[in-house]
């Protein structure tokens, strides 16, 4: 599964200057908490900031919602405009909610056609660039899926069983 996400306008991350290329690496053991980037105002001269810490969300989306994502998401459309464009739409006209949601929050109930969940514990972290074009940044997530599973069969192929007779 890939950490990937997309936010609604009142937790929307900053766009940041990257690699123009997609990169996908396995995800370090996930944290559960960070502490926030804000201190607590009045504090006292010398005495040490307050920090509070927010819970981060571990959940990724499956090589299955990528693609269907993949089908949503204009060809041409950088992330911050499929997010503003696509995205946020939907997150915001969530049934029986007046508030918004994440994009795993829509599918975390969904399966794909072979009943396997669509939202799962991420075990891919995905670093990409606001800017850059998100078709490309998702075809890169699907052709890393592809090599990776690929690789499992043969190192499947590489194991050995000692059969003692």
């Amino acid at each position: 599964f890939f950490m990937f996400r997309c936010f609604s306008r009142r937790g929307m991350a900053t766009p940041t200057a990257a690699a123009p290329a997609a990169t996908a690496t396995e995800a370090a053991p996930p944290a559960t908490e960070a502490p926030a980037a804000t201190t607590e105002a009045g504090a006292e001269a010398g005495e040490a900031p307050t920090t509070t810490a927010t819970a981060i969300d571990q959940r990724g989306v499956s090589v299955a919602l990528v693609r269907r994502l993949l089908a949503l998401v204009p060809a041409d459309a950088s992330t911050t405009e499929a997010c503003t464009q696509v995205f946020l739409p939907r997150t915001q006209q969530r049934p029986g909610s007046t508030e918004s949601c994440a994009v795993v929050d829509l599918y975390a109930d969904e399966v794909d056609e072979h009943g396997q969940p669509l939202v799962g514990p991420a075990t891919v972290f995905v670093s990409h660039a606001w800017r850059y074009n998100l078709h490309s940044v998702l075809q890169t997530m699907l052709s890393f899926a592809e090599e990776a599973e690929e690789e499992e069969e043969k190192e499947k192929e590489r194991r050995t069983v000692t059969l003692p007779l």
